[in-house]
C-alpha cells in the first residue's frame, strides 16, 4: 500500500511540473546567466597543485533559494560533459560559499552551475577561467 501511495504521489509530483509548463531550455539558462551572473563571485587563486576557487552566491534570488552548486568541465569538441562534481556550501553572513581545488592540467572549460529554486528551478551558469 505505501508503495502505491508514493506512486501516486511521484505522480502527480511529475505531472504538475509538466502541466504548469515547466520546462527549461539552454536560452533560458543564458538570459538567467546574463541577468544573475553578476552575483556569482569567483576568485581564483594559484596554488602549487595548480588553482584554488572559491566562491560566493546569494542565499537566494527572487525568493527562490539555492538548491544546489556544481562544477561541469565539457569537451566542446564533442559537446560532452567530461566531469560534474558538487560544491558544498556553507553560510557566512547573508552568502553561501564553497570552494574546490583542481589541477591546472584540468582547469579550462570548466563552469560553474547554481540552482535556485524548487520543482521548476532556474540554472545560472558562469565560466571559471582566469
Amino acid at each position: 500500500m505505501r508503495n502505491i501511495i508514493t506512486a501516486i504521489l511521484f505522480f502527480f509530483a511529475i505531472n504538475e511540473c509538466y502541466a504548469g509548463g515547466c520546462s527549461y531550455t539552454e536560452d533560458m539558462m543564458r538570459k538567467n546567466s546574463e541577468k544573475y551572473g553578476k552575483l556569482l563571485k569567483i576568485d581564483i587563486e594559484k596554488i602549487e597543485i595548480g588553482y584554488g576557487v572559491n566562491m560566493s552566491v546569494p542565499f537566494s534570488i527572487e525568493d527562490s533559494e539555492l538548491q544546489q552548486a556544481y562544477v561541469v568541465k565539457k569537451d566542446w569538441r564533442n559537446d560532452k560533459e567530461l566531469f560534474v562534481f558538487p560544491i558544498s556550501m556553507y553560510q557566512e553572513n547573508k552568502e553561501l560559499n564553497g570552494w574546490f581545488n583542481i589541477s591546472e592540467d584540468l582547469f579550462s572549460n570548466i563552469a560553474l552551475y547554481i540552482d535556485y529554486g524548487e520543482g521548476c528551478s532556474f540554472t545560472i551558469r558562469k565560466a571559471i577561467k582566469h
